[in-house]
């Protein structure tokens, strides 16, 4: 099937209130970040209330077996969280907007993420700004407001900062800020569209997707900007999370059958799950797509959305189901043991209602 390619203010406390594309669609010209939308076939688990330890203490309930999710199944996309089984849902957020690309912090007390949440009367959809929220749903806050989109929040492992993207000035590109959101600070400065940046377990490198050389690829730069590497080679690329021990990127890319006419580049073949080491060598593909209906250990078609498990094991990621539904799936680092945790019905009515998306390991 032929397809085309081709300053922030401070925190600030805010009351609690209460996309996947099928992945045989068009993508334009320069790579949407993919995101699924939300759903499961359980219900909506409730939290337990905890005031959150202090800041830095690590979370006396987190083992590192819980992914933080999106989902739609009650209507509408909120933050939940789960055991890497996926057993245990529970919703973390409850409001009227959408959320989307949750990062723990490294204690796992806090999880960033995207939302429209102040969407207001003159502008119903509001605007994207980052929040971060207790993992138990309490003491949300505002950490950006801005008439500009900010999105793709990551945590840095000192939990220290947040690496986002922004158009404030006109452009997608890669920032980072304090984790109250201070200190705003450009890092990439080109015509393309930058996106997806994911910190290096040592602090010292971000990942990130961008069309810098005219095509969507892989590229890390350091923490301040410098030393900006294409690291994925000839192919379109996207998506990306480090290993705990930091040798290996995951990414997802089509890297099948590719042309170009009239400027506009057509690929054929799905989204998959790859992982190359930091120096561009040993690139393994992980997923094979097929046109199967999706079962318990294959995925139909095209990957999305990574996160790499605290112990170096699996890679949690997004899969399009039979239906138009997304499911979150885990994998080894191997590409053996590929296991469904979501289970989704047919959409139904609203589209929110049968994905889950934006797995995020807690660290």
């Amino acid at each position: 099937m032929r397809r085309s390619v081709g300053a922030l203010g401070g925190g600030r406390t805010v009351p609690m209130g209460a996309e996947t594309m099928k992945k045989r669609a068009l993508v334009a010209a320069a790579i949407v970040a993919i995101v699924g939308l939300p759903v499961s076939a359980c219900g909506r688990g409730e939290a337990v209330p905890a005031a959150p330890p202090a800041e830095g203490e690590r979370a006396t309930w987190d083992d590192g077996q819980w992914i933080a999710f999106v989902s739609g199944r009650d209507g509408n996309p909120e933050i939940y969280k789960m055991r890497a089984d996926g057993s245990q849902v529970m919703g973390v957020t409850n409001d009227p907007a959408w959320e989307r690309g949750p990062s723990w912090s490294p204690d796992g007390n806090w999880i960033a993420f995207e939302s429209r949440l102040e969407a207001t009367s003159a502008s119903p959809l509001g605007n994207e700004e980052i929040f971060k929220v207790a993992h138990d749903g309490s003491q949300l806050t505002n950490l950006t407001d801005n008439p500009a989109s900010d999105s793709d929040p990551s945590w840095s492992p000192d939990a220290n900062w947040i690496a986002l993207v922004s158009d404030r000035d006109g452009n997608f590109e890669i920032y980072k800020m304090r984790a109250d959101g201070s200190q705003v600070t450009r890092l990439t400065n080109d015509p393309a569209w930058d996106r997806s940046p994911a910190w290096s377990p040592d602090g010292q490198w971000i990942a990130f997707g961008s069309r810098q050389d005219g095509e969507d690829s892989v590229y890390s730069m350091r923490v301040d900007g410098s030393e900006v590497t294409r690291l994925a080679g000839s192919a379109i690329a996207d998506h990306t999370c480090w290993s705990p021990d930091g040798q290996w990127i995951a990414f997802i890319s089509f890297r099948d059958a590719s042309w170009t006419e009239g400027g506009t580049t057509y690929v054929e073949g799905e989204w998959n799950l790859y992982k190359v080491r930091t120096d561009g060598s040993d690139l393994t593909r992980l997923t094979e797509s097929s046109s199967a209906d999706c079962q318990p250990t294959v995925i139909s078609e095209s990957a999305t959305d990574l996160s790499w498990s605290p112990d170096g094991e699996w890679i949690a990621f997004v899969s399009w189901c039979g239906g138009y539904t997304d499911e979150i799936f885990k994998v080894k680092t191997d590409g053996s043991g590929i296991t469904r945790l979501t289970h989704n019905p047919p959409l139904v009515g609203r589209p929110e209602t049968g994905r889950d998306y934006s797995p995020a390991w807690t660290p």
